[in-house]
């Protein structure tokens, strides 16, 4: 991956990343549909450095699904360098909260990787 990059979507995939400190394999198989109804990013800051990962699985499929998968990954985007998470969480939260309004609900992991600097 290369630094400020945001990767992910709902799609079928089968694919592995090296970061710093980490090697990741996404594979991913929406069932019976092309777009499923979750969703899986990984980021790399600026430094290259932090890396952030987000899986979540959101009830149902169709627009507003895809918007909220749309949004999630504006959020990864948007919180790329921070390496602190709680902001990140919080706006997620919020998204989810008002997905829970429509009668749906989603749930998701998010996980950051700070690799050490070299000796």
């Amino acid at each position: 991956m290369e630094c400020m990059e945001v990767w992910g979507g709902n799609r079928a995939v089968d694919r592995r990343f090296e970061t710093s400190g980490l090697n990741i394999w996404v594979h991913s198989r929406p069932y019976g549909q092309p777009l499923g109804g979750g969703g899986y990013y990984i980021s790399s800051c600026a430094s290259g450095r932090m890396t952030r990962m987000l899986l979540a699985d959101i009830s149902g499929h169709g627009k507003l699904v895809a918007q909220l998968a749309v949004n999630l990954c504006d959020l990864m985007r948007r919180n790329v360098n921070y390496i602190r998470q709680t902001r990140f969480v919080g706006a997620m939260n919020q998204q989810f909260g008002d997905f829970s309004e429509q009668d749906s609900f989603a749930t998701a992991l998010v996980a950051t990787f700070f690799a050490q600097p070299a000796a």
